[in-house]
């Protein structure tokens, strides 16, 4: 009877020191867990901080779109945007954002969609125009991603930015005016050929004028030839040998052209021209550059006129 009485509070013993092992074990690993969330809470709390900061630097919005039972959640920045009040726009339903677009935006808005939520496309991004509160209409930049599906593949929760663009459409339409003015300036100026270029001397412009006077016509030179196809090449040369002895460094090929625009703004200089039948024409070519708001050489151009009557 003492042996087995010995026997069992030794069993007792080892089996409260093995319980006393596995709960320091459990504590230890529960602390160890803990540890963890808070780290990992942390760092999402400093995520979402510099996700926050990044939206309210960029001015945009947030949206997020239950495909399957039309919950929309907007944040502030995003009533803001339209004029609005947060709740004032609560709740936010599908329709309701619909009723917002401009009818003309709206068949494409859907199309776009649509291919997003059928995995079509990686993103979803569309521009436009939304209905403010004032009643004026706010180009936007809307774009968004599919976050969930459901277990049969359908879309679920869609989530993404939105931007007013305005100030941007506005800048682009004004751009495309004067580029529309500038267009039928060059076309009307037909007793003036006028080709401007790329700074590596491929042909951007070729107006109505250099056509009449040259015999090409401009989808033939556009995008396709440099200037070099209606100069003489001996002219062009001799010009490099002048250039060079004058100013000390090699001056050649297209270059002969650029030299001294690139020094003093402009050139003036009378060339002969060479038309597309082979006869040629000579003219006074002003060359001059063209520069951006930031200084830098993004063209040239060249406005010539037909002397053949002074000679």
């Amino acid at each position: 009877p003492a042996l087995l009485a010995g026997l069992f509070y030794a069993l007792i013993y080892l089996y409260w020191r093995l319980q006393q092992r596995h709960q320091r074990r459990l504590t230890t690993l529960n602390a160890d867990l803990e540890r963890r969330v808070a780290e990992q809470t942390r760092d999402l709390q400093s995520e979402r901080s510099r996700l926050s900061n990044i939206l309210e630097g960029t001015g945009a919005a947030t949206w997020e779109w239950n495909a399957q039972t039309g919950e929309t959640r907007f944040n502030a920045r995003w009533a803001e945007i339209l004029g609005y009040r947060p709740e004032a726009l609560l709740p936010m339903t599908r329709d309701g954002w619909i009723a917002l677009i401009h009818p003309e935006d709206l068949a494409r808005t859907r199309q776009l969609l649509g291919a997003h939520l059928k995995g079509e496309s990686a993103q979803y991004v569309c521009e436009s125009r939304l209905r403010h509160q004032d009643q004026h209409w706010v180009w936007t930049l809307s774009t968004g991603r599919v976050m969930s599906r459901t277990p049969d593949g359908r879309a679920e929760w869609v989530s993404g930015t939105l931007l007013d663009i305005s100030e941007m459409r506005a800048a682009q339409q004004e751009r495309e005016r004067f580029a529309n003015l500038l267009r039928g300036v060059l076309q009307a100026a037909t007793d003036f050929s006028i080709i401007a270029t790329e700074p590596d001397g491929l042909i951007t412009v070729f107006n109505a004028g250099a056509e009449r006077l040259l015999g090409y016509r401009a989808e033939e030179m556009v995008g396709r030839q440099t200037p070099a196809l209606i100069h003489l090449p001996e002219e062009v040369m001799q010009r490099g040998v002048e250039l060079s002895a004058a100013e000390g460094v090699e001056v050649q090929g297209f270059r002969v052209f650029l030299h001294v625009p690139e020094r003093d703004g402009s050139e003036q200089r009378e060339w002969t021209y060479v038309r597309q039948d082979g006869s040629r024409v000579p003219v006074s070519l002003t060359a001059s550059v063209v520069r951006s708001e930031r200084g830098e050489i993004v063209g040239y151009l060249g406005i010539a006129q037909d002397i053949s009557a002074r000679l």
